[in-house]
């Protein structure tokens, strides 16, 4: 017998489906570990865990109280889970316009399991333009496949994002960064820097988180 069979080692496709949105979905299992595969990029589980891990641990050691976070691009929950578990008594709001990733989400990460986490089924554009709460901490991954969504680099878009920024709080936007990805995310940045006071880079991997604050 082959012992990655025997171990369960080898990719295995749990589920296929079709999304409107994001076009052939795949939650593929792998080494124990679910993942969520859509435009050829892993949306929720694997190595987008690591990435984000390491920025809400860079917000810990700033030690930012943390009362209410706000996740724009909630996909299948990774980011979510992390946050539960860093934050267990914050509220938590994801936002995520693919009823199909809600769906996944909720069959294979448990997000309904997560007592804090309220999650609206909307376009985050327009959810941030309406929105007249504050929060502690914005979390944003708003790609599908590779390409992120225009409007979310907008300056309306980040000057509607800052309006609803507590003080202190911090954004934190989860960014491509090899091949051509590195230039598009240097224009993003030069556009955060015109509206955001602060801005922070960490590199995690192929992907660059940007942190924006006042």
């Amino acid at each position: 017998m082959d012992i990655f069979k025997k171990l369960n080692l080898n990719p295995r496709i749990i589920e296929e489906v079709f999304s409107p949105f994001n076009g052939p979905i795949q939650v593929v299992e792998s080494f124990g570990q679910k993942k969520i595969m859509a435009g050829g990029l892993i949306q929720s589980g694997g190595v987008l865990g690591n990435i984000w891990d390491k920025g809400l641990r860079e917000v810990i050691s700033c030690q930012l109280p943390v009362n209410s976070i706000l996740i724009l691009g909630l996909g299948g929950g990774t980011v979510a889970q992390l946050v539960a578990a860093h934050w267990p008594a914050a509220n938590i709001i994801g936002i995520e316009i693919d009823p199909v990733m809600i769906q996944l989400g909720k069959k294979y990460f448990d997000l309904d399991k997560l007592l804090k986490l309220r999650i609206i089924e909307a376009d985050a554009i327009k959810y941030v333009a309406s929105c007249h709460e504050k929060f502690d901490l914005i979390l944003i991954d708003l790609y599908r496949g590779e390409k992120v969504e225009p409007k979310s680099e907008s300056p309306e878009f980040l000057k509607s994002l800052k309006s609803i920024l507590a003080t202190p709080g911090e954004v934190i936007v989860n960014r491509l960064f090899y091949e051509k990805h590195k230039e598009l995310a240097q224009i993003f940045i030069g556009k955060a820097e015109v509206v955001f006071d602060k801005i922070n880079l960490i590199r995690a991997w192929s992907n660059m988180l940007v942190f924006m604050s006042k």
